[in-house]
């Protein structure tokens, strides 16, 4: 029930190989009994492109995926208590914490959109290990 419901916090993470990247969001509800349930809400991929591209972009590119994440909180008709968005990439964190002006093209446009997109939410590192296992992208 609705009306039972202690707390929301939305989990986005963003992650990639050298063949996708994608974006996934969590639901983690609190009751007010203080049983917690998780689920996944909805997910993004998208296949890596031909020309080859490093790992910090590609999980540069995955971040500007996952900052669509305002999208699906307006779509919620319950209050969200919280949004953490996780990603593994220092480099693409550090990226994302520097001015875009200074960086490459390539980098600092999608910098600048993430920081638009993504104003007002907290950026966070997880490491490899502690990612979900079967939501890493990898070949079949």
């Amino acid at each position: 029930m609705l009306k039972d419901i202690a707390s929301v916090i939305l989990h986005a993470f963003a992650d990639s190989s050298e063949d996708a990247y994608g974006a996934f969001i969590y639901l983690q509800v609190k009751s007010n009994q203080g049983e917690v349930s998780s689920q996944l809400f909805c997910s993004k991929s998208r296949v890596s492109p031909l020309k080859s591209l490093t790992i910090p972009r590609l999980e540069l590119s995955a971040c500007l995926l996952l900052a669509l994440v305002e999208k699906c909180v307006k779509a919620f008709k319950i209050q969200i208590n919280k949004i953490l968005l996780w990603l593994e990439s220092t480099i693409a964190l550090a990226w994302m914490r520097s001015p875009p002006h200074l960086l490459k093209t390539f980098v600092s446009n999608r910098v600048a959109q993430i920081q638009r997109l993504s104003d007002g939410y907290q950026w966070n590192y997880v490491s490899s290990e502690n990612m979900c296992p079967r939501h890493h992208l990898t070949r079949n």
